[in-house]
């Protein structure tokens, strides 16, 4: 049985893809391939030339930079990599990534938090009526 490796251009595409956002099915949806075949890329790592540009083209980054991605360094979109000259804007970095992700989880606390409240009540309204 081979194993996998985890720095495979899979996970750099799994990685990259995360952090723009989208679910494998939105990127297959973008490069007009099936949410199962971007799973079967980003698990193997195989994947066409041309898929892969359309991959860096959905990701708004290049192939050379998910073919060289590593997890440690910072995202690099196609139009950042284009303004070499503006080295702050280079780069889409964890701390925004970080931001969005507490930001989501925020708002799934409040409607956890809403859904809790509704049950309380609802168990308080059958209380009541024994």
């Amino acid at each position: 049985m081979q194993k996998h490796s985890k720095n495979h251009i899979g996970n750099n595409i799994r990685i990259l893809r995360v952090t723009a956002g989208l679910s494998q099915a939105e990127l297959g949806e973008r490069i007009g391939k099936t949410r199962g075949m971007i799973s079967h890329i980003e698990v193997f790592g195989k994947v066409n030339h041309r898929t892969l540009v359309s991959i860096a083209e959905a990701l708004q980054t290049t192939v050379e930079n998910i073919q060289t991605f590593t997890p440690s360094q910072p995202v690099v979109t196609a139009n950042q990599a284009t303004n070499q000259s503006d080295q702050s804007t280079h780069y889409a970095n964890d701390h925004q990534y970080l931001k969005r992700e507490i930001s989501l989880l925020e708002e799934l606390v409040t409607y956890q938090k809403r859904i809790i409240h509704l049950l309380e009540q609802k168990l308080e309204t059958e209380h009541q009526r024994t």
